[in-house]
């Protein structure tokens, strides 16, 4: 058995509680060992056993010092530490704005760069309600990306194009999807004389849609059908949508769960009818990437209804997995929910083939052997070119 490979990951915060698919993706590493190098270390309740190097977790007088000097000039003698002691191979960085902390320490200890393009990262780019600095910041320097990075993952095909758009050479960036544990996400019978229950999984923001979501649930309760609306997730909106669902006379059917455990997330949606996606572009050009909870109500053979948005026509079949409608239309979304409760047989038909699709394309022991492998060849052309240069 070789010596498994070193990769370092980095996240600007690690992890905010809905990005469970970095953890997913970091737990199916098999010929590479991981540090995870990180700003800020948080949720290490929820997102336990990773091996973090945080600049959050130095000594006070230390940390102060050393985050300025990250945060304005990507200066730090904690990573560079970690990589004059241990011999890394290659460093990953999720999100575009992260990739930028990493460019140094790339150059430094010449490594190849791969950097996941995840959505709001690329959105930023074509943003004109740019207000903080940082992110004004982050538009002056993403080019530099394009110089170092060896080669950029985009989650769904919408970002690739984008990226592509804004200036990124076309060989650069590759489709790449993030898959989900399908062993954790099993089908379950259902019983078809229960109310309905209906669920829109995601932090409570104007990309994910959710009033076009409860207006559409709405007019299907009106039409006489037994159903509940959960809404998992927190957000700057919550107060706003709970004025929706009582302007629309349903708030006793609709429930705001709040954020739970991941494992609870699985259960509602493993007892649910219908997942409702309705996603937008937002004012600010943000919008959904890989959609993972689309993913996995998936495989738990749930229909899907979402909108003709972001990664979410990548993830959802028309009429095969699930039903695709245009963004803000919630007529169709509508018409869309009120077939799907209606027909036992029809759900069942397209959860069956949407559990199928996961299984073939978004297998996370398969995705994860293609990053590998990925790995594996940027870390062969980088020493080949070190060769050469040595020459």
């Amino acid at each position: 058995m070789h010596d498994k490979k070193l990769a370092v990951v980095f996240r600007t915060k690690f992890l905010p509680y809905s990005e469970t698919f970095i953890d997913d993706e970091l737990r199916q590493h098999h010929l590479y060992d991981v540090i995870v190098f990180t700003k800020k270390h948080v949720n290490n309740n929820l997102f336990s056993g990773h091996n973090v190097v945080s600049l959050s977790e130095t000594k006070l007088k230390n940390r102060l010092i050393e985050s300025f000097l990250f945060n304005n000039w990507r200066i730090s003698w904690t990573f560079d530490r970690i990589f004059r002691k241990k011999t890394v191979d290659i460093i990953h960085a999720h999100f575009a704005y992260g990739g930028i902390f990493m460019i140094p320490f790339s150059k430094r200890y010449n490594l190849p760069l791969v950097v996941t393009l995840h959505g709001k990262d690329v959105t930023l780019l074509i943003s004109d309600e740019i207000k903080q600095a940082k992110w004004k910041l982050y538009r002056k320097n993403y080019p530099q990306l394009f110089d170092t990075v060896s080669l950029f993952l985009a989650v769904s095909q919408e970002l690739k194009d984008i990226m592509v758009s804004v200036g990124c050479p076309d060989d650069k960036v590759i489709l790449h999807r993030l898959g989900i544990d399908l062993t954790q996400l099993t089908p379950r019978e259902r019983d078809v004389s229960k109310i309905h229950q209906v669920v829109m999984i995601g932090r409570l923001v104007e990309k994910k849609g959710f009033e076009f979501g409860i207006r559409a649930f709405a007019s299907v309760v009106h039409r006489g059908i037994d159903a509940r609306l959960h809404i998992i997730g927190e957000g700057e909106l919550r107060s706003h949508l709970e004025k929706v669902t009582q302007d629309m006379n349903i708030s006793d059917k609709v429930c705001f769960e709040g954020t739970l455990p991941h494992d609870r997330v699985i259960d509602f949606l493993r007892n649910s009818s219908v997942l409702l996606a309705p996603s937008v572009v937002a004012a600010n050009q943000d919008r959904d990437g890989g959609l993972t909870s689309a993913k996995e109500a998936s495989a738990c053979a749930i229909p899907v209804i979402g909108s003709i948005h972001g990664g979410i026509p990548d993830i959802v079949e028309d009429g095969v997995t699930g039903f695709l409608v245009k963004e803000k239309d919630v007529d169709a979304l509508s018409a869309r929910l009120f077939t799907l409760l209606k027909d036992e047989n029809l759900r069942a038909a397209l959860g069956k083939n949407g559990r199928k699709k996961m299984e073939n394309e978004y297998d996370i022991r398969k995705c994860n052997e293609q990053l590998e492998a990925i790995y594996d060849s940027l870390i062969a052309k980088n020493n080949k070119r070190m060769d050469n240069s040595d020459a």
